[in-house]
């Protein structure tokens, strides 16, 4: 049917169309222009949270492989350390309990003079590692590491402390994958 119209009055339609459009347009199009902004930024947060959970998981799978006899859970902790062998029995003794290991915490114990461990504290060590905990190197006899570093140098420390300690815990059955050093006082925390 508009075929046959003379071209002023499709014109005339057009523009009148036009002008109701406008005019409608001006009512709900900014509405409709902030609801298609809103739905794109939330779109586009869900992709960057999806990014970065598969970069994290990516990041703790790697770090798993790294580091394959220690187990991580997901998400933030708090790190717990506790050194040297005189606290092994009251280590073993506290996380071992069923209400600790259901609050799923991971510690690293710090054993120093490994030589000297008696067959029972070995086995209650070994027993808190197979609960996840990581059983770390704190040195051969726990000498002051600052003092002996500074008077016998770095290289006599690695081979007096470092060295024998981790030999004697790998036969023991614990790999060390931390170390800390006897005498780690420090003036500074951050």
């Amino acid at each position: 049917m508009a075929m046959w119209m003379p071209k002023r009055k499709l014109v005339a339609c057009v523009l009148s169309c036009a002008a109701i459009v406008g005019s409608i347009s001006s009512i709900f199009l900014p509405p409709l222009i902030t609801r298609f902004r809103e739905q794109r930024r939330r779109e586009e947060t869900a992709r960057y949270v999806h990014r970065m959970r598969a970069e994290e998981e990516r990041k703790e799978q790697e770090y798993d492989a790294r580091y394959a006899g220690a187990r991580s859970d997901r998400g933030f902790g708090i790190a717990l350390s506790f050194d040297d062998k005189d606290g092994i029995r009251g280590w073993h003794r506290f996380f071992t309990q069923d209400e600790v290991q259901q609050l799923r915490a991971k510690v690293t114990f710090f054993v120093n003079n490994p030589d000297r461990l008696t067959p029972k504290v070995i086995d209650q060590l070994k027993e808190l590692q197979a609960l996840g905990h990581e059983i770390g190197c704190h040195g051969f006899r726990h000498v002051d590491a600052l003092r002996y570093v500074q008077e016998y140098g770095i290289e006599a420390y690695i081979a007096r402390e470092v060295k024998p300690a981790i030999e004697v815990m790998a036969k023991e059955g614990f790999h060390a994958n931390t170390f800390a050093y006897g005498g780690g006082v420090q003036e500074h925390f951050y």
